[in-house]
């Protein structure tokens, strides 16, 4: 555990079932900084010291070696809320921490910020900025399951409804994002995205 602050046990998630078509390649398996994506966020959030660790992906393959329970989509081609939901059923604490494999600058101080906003309200905390919330580095209370399982079966596969439809049924508050914390939640989609990425590591 990094600090003292996070009093509250939780599940973390990492988010490593995406299809990656427009990198044209498994994005959880691209090595950054030399290593795979994939260990270095399993490493941040080992850092957080949650309660267990649970990988939403299809199938073990390269997860089988990380020792964490691999949990599939509740529903295939649905996108992030298919593994919420599946992780949020499968989940042996009250509290589930989500972040996406694609996510290299977020670093665990800032994940345990909003793990103590949400232990400090009793509620799901998400980052927002410009209206636009970042769900794949936000944190969930269990009970969350039942809303997002709803939503698939509505078709609803949009994780900024989800967000919005969780705070409205008091699931979850925002989290106002200073904008000199938007580099945490820069992603790699691209091929372009990953160079990019690597050249602003270089540059630091």
């Amino acid at each position: 555990m990094l600090g003292d602050e996070v009093n509250i046990p939780f599940t973390a998630m990492l988010l490593a079932g995406g299809r990656s078509s427009r990198m044209g390649t498994d994005k959880a398996r691209l090595v950054f900084r030399g290593e795979p994506l994939w260990r270095r966020q399993l490493a941040t959030l080992v850092a957080l010291g949650p309660k267990e660790i649970l990988i939403s992906a299809g199938s073990g393959g390269a997860f089988e070696e990380s020792g964490c329970r691999v949990v599939p989509d509740l529903v295939r081609g649905a996108g992030p809320l298919a593994g919420v939901a599946a992780c949020a059923a499968a989940m042996a604490s009250e509290w589930l921490l989500v972040l996406a494999v694609d996510m290299p600058a977020m670093n665990a101080a800032f994940l345990e910020r909003i793990l103590s906003r949400a232990a400090a309200e009793g509620r799901g905390v998400v980052p927002l900025s410009q209206d636009r919330f970042q769900p794949l580095a936000a944190i969930y209370p269990r009970w969350i399951g039942p809303l997002a399982i709803r939503l698939l079966e509505q078709g609803q596969y949009s994780m900024q409804h989800f967000v919005r439809s969780a705070i409205a049924e008091g699931f979850a508050a925002p989290f106002d994002l200073p904008d000199a914390e938007l580099a945490h939640f820069a992603n790699i989609n691209t091929p372009s995205d990953l160079d990019a990425a690597l050249a602003g590591e270089r540059a630091v």
